[in-house]
């Protein structure tokens, strides 16, 4: 590995002295060392960037990832060698990048290519992103070839997607969105030019003073693989239908906001449908959802700022079932103190197979501290209660008796930063009895260490975390518990 990147290195390097060229990186290596057993897992990613300028105001850039990932994750893929690469050229309002981009289309209801380091989801399009607008009237752009996820191909096809955006007046914005999925990419196959499945709609935006109204509508119709014997497989498949809606109020020291999202048979590989609530989650991948999110912020006195969340959403054909609540207050009582306060209640209802109804109450409590010349020290404590059903059932009975699962739990985290560049911080949470959830445990604890110094950073821990269910976007993977020593460091150059 060293080699290789030496290698590289100098190829680059030997580039930079040339006129208006710049050369820049990042290097992030991370190691784990767990029990039982010290087992060893590492991760290193190293990014290398090219760019400059050339004549007739054309621009470049160019750029490679290395990545060695030994992480052993059930749902990630051991990686070793370059897993992206790409070359663009712009100029003035023209576009072009070929190997690997990330995109989005309008809300991300149609297509969306993304990087989400909470989830450990990284999806990319291998092919060519090209973008173009004239006058400040019309925009567009049209991404073509392989989308990707964790350097592994989604399904064996070629995709193309697309986005015209109108400003044909100043507060008005029209969008046309499609996404077409080839059903094979093989010569022989006789499939090859015929769609998989297709995707289209359109966003409308209207701004009318510190109003801002949104819209996004999109159909999905999928046609199957046409096998040489048994013609179209698949045809039988149910078209699918999305919509999301979103209003926005902001005023002299208060906020408000409105989400509304429907959803039926868009769970798809390369959408990123809104999930319309402050946890970042879908019910079931956009496969049968509905809901709102209503979002209120007000700083009307001076040194407090408020902030409400409600949120709701169920599906049409199933019980599945979201209901959550959030509020929280900060209080800037001067230049050195700052206190804040945090509760949540939140009803699950057949989200996980085994659970089949969750309850959740929390309240957080925490303060900062700052004296001196930047330091500061931080303290949280706070309390959770969970009422939880476990064991399944053929119908609802089970909704009015008594809940057999339920544990309680404090946290406490204490932070301090003696200096700019050093923090230093501890948590520890508890449970009121062992449950199977996380693996039998009552007690977590960690220590952590951050030293920042110019473009490097370095962060050590020890201790153990009982994982969970992480979500951010509306995508959701689970964490495994952890019990050993990590360390991470990130260079910038």
């Amino acid at each position: 590995m060293r080699q290789t990147l030496t290698a590289i290195a100098a190829i680059l390097l030997a580039a930079a002295p040339l006129s208006g060229v710049e050369f820049s990186g990042a290097n992030r290596l991370s190691a784990w060392l767990s029990q039982p057993g010290y087992s060893l897992q590492y991760k290193e990613q190293c990014d290398l960037r090219l760019s400059g300028a050339m004549a007739n105001g054309l621009t470049y850039t160019a750029g490679i990832r290395y990545l060695q990932d030994e992480e052993r994750w059930e749902d990630t893929v051991m990686v070793r060698g370059i897993t992206k690469r790409f070359v663009g050229l712009e100029r003035k309002n023209l576009s072009l990048r070929l190997g690997n981009s990330y995109a989005t289309l309008g809300k991300g209801l149609v297509f969306s290519c993304l990087n989400d380091d909470r989830v450990k989801l990284d999806r990319d399009l291998d092919g060519a992103l090209a973008a173009g607008s004239y006058g400040g009237i019309v925009a567009g752009r049209v991404a073509a070839g392989r989308i990707r996820q964790n350097t592994v191909d989604i399904g064996p096809r070629t995709n193309l997607a697309g986005e015209v955006v109108l400003t044909p007046l100043g507060f008005v914005s029209l969008s046309g969105l499609y996404f077409r999925a080839d059903a094979a990419d093989q010569p022989d196959d006789p499939s090859l030019g015929k769609p998989a499945e297709e995707a289209f709609g359109g966003n409308a935006t209207v701004s009318l003073g510190p109003v801002e109204l949104s819209a996004e509508y999109a159909a999905r119709q999928r046609y199957g693989v046409l096998d040489p014997t048994w013609g179209w497989i698949g045809a039988e498949l149910p078209v699918g239908h999305a919509f999301y809606g979103a209003a926005s109020l902001p005023l002299a020291g208060l906020g408000l906001s409105l989400e509304y999202k429907d959803y039926i048979h868009f769970d798809t590989p390369y959408n990123a449908p809104p999930p319309c609530n402050r946890d970042g989650r879908l019910l079931n991948s956009a496969a049968d959802e509905r809901g709102f999110a209503a979002d209120v912020t007000s700083s009307l006195i001076p040194g407090l700022d408020l902030h409400g969340n409600y949120s709701k959403a169920d599906t049409r054909f199933g019980n599945q079932e979201w209901e959550d609540s959030y509020a929280e207050a900060r209080w800037t009582a001067n230049s050195r103190l700052t206190l804040t306060a945090e509760a949540q209640a939140r009803r699950e209802v057949w989200l996980q197979p085994d659970i089949p109804l969750k309850h959740y109450r929390g309240l957080t409590l925490g303060s900062v501290l700052r004296y001196g010349n930047g330091s500061s020290v931080s303290a949280k404590v706070g309390g959770t209660r969970y009422r939880n059903h476990y064991g399944l059932a053929d119908d609802m009975s089970w909704i009015n008796t008594p809940i057999p699962g339920h544990y309680d739990g404090a946290t406490a985290e204490l932070g301090w930063s003696p200096l700019t560049w050093l923090n230093v911080a501890g948590s520890i949470e508890f449970a009121s009895h062992r449950v199977p959830e996380y693996n039998n445990q009552v007690r977590w604890g960690m220590v952590e260490l951050m030293v920042t110094q110019g473009n490097q950073k370095l962060m050590l821990s020890a201790g153990q975390t009982k994982g969970g269910l992480v979500c951010s976007g509306g995508f959701c993977r689970y964490e495994p518990a952890f019990r050993g020593m990590k360390c991470t460091w990130e260079w910038r150059f």
